[in-house]
């Protein structure tokens, strides 16, 4: 009876630590995931602001009208 019991607390832990273990290895790939999406978009917008003229004819404006609004 005994080593049964202690054959289940072992397999208690090991339930436990595998638990544990695949919540972090979700949580990691989760935050490099959105990292990743997030990188791609910061990307893009300085594409469109390095390369889309009418983008920034239509930016500079509204940044100099959101200034002079401002001060």
């Amino acid at each position: 009876s005994s080593s049964h019991f202690n054959f289940a607390s072992c397999y208690d832990k090991i339930c436990l630590i595998s638990g544990w273990v695949f919540l972090i290895f979700v949580f990691v790939f989760f935050i490099i995931h959105c990292s990743s999406i997030l990188k791609s978009l910061y990307s893009v917008l300085l594409f469109l602001f390095r390369f889309n003229a009418p983008w920034k004819m239509l930016s500079c404006p509204l940044l100099n009208l959101s200034i002079m609004a401002t001060t």
